[in-house]
């Protein structure tokens, strides 16, 4: 079973959760406050094959690099998609410096790439930084949302 870390809005507690809990209302391991992710989950190579197969609701995927500016440059354009769908759609990103395995097996070149998973499938993707506008139209093409 695939976990990843959601840290808790009350209680900044770090919450592993299994990506089949995601629809069913995680709670906070200390507060009991229920837990959403609202912000994009840095993920793990450990973990990624796992949490794009076993989620229950699509996935964003950005596949990023420190020294890459335009990966910085969608940071806070991921960050406000993650927020504005939180619950719906999960946002995740993975370091290629940490997982170049990933980013080669996902052949997720050029940087930043950002790909859209339902059901463990990959549905579109799209390259280079891009506005909040561009992203949703991404994600409402390939009925990750609606």
């Amino acid at each position: 079973m695939s976990s990843i870390v959601i840290p808790c809005s009350g209680c900044r507690t770090d919450n592993p959760t299994p990506a089949q809990q995601l629809l069913s209302r995680p709670r906070c391991q200390r507060c009991q406050q229920a837990l959403t992710a609202t912000a994009p989950i840095e993920v793990t190579r450990e973990v990624i094959d796992g949490v794009l197969r076993d989620s229950p609701i699509p996935v964003l995927l950005l596949f990023y690099s420190q020294w890459n500016a335009p990966s910085t440059m969608v940071a806070p354009v991921l960050a406000e998609v993650a927020k504005r769908h939180a619950g719906r759609l999960l946002v995740l990103r993975i370091n290629t410096d940490m997982s170049p395995d990933v980013m080669k097996r996902y052949n997720a070149t050029p940087l930043p790439a950002l790909l859209v998973f339902r059901s463990g499938s990959e549905r579109q993707r799209l390259h280079g930084a891009h506005s909040t506008v561009e992203l949703e139209k991404l994600l409402s093409d390939s009925g990750a949302v609606r």
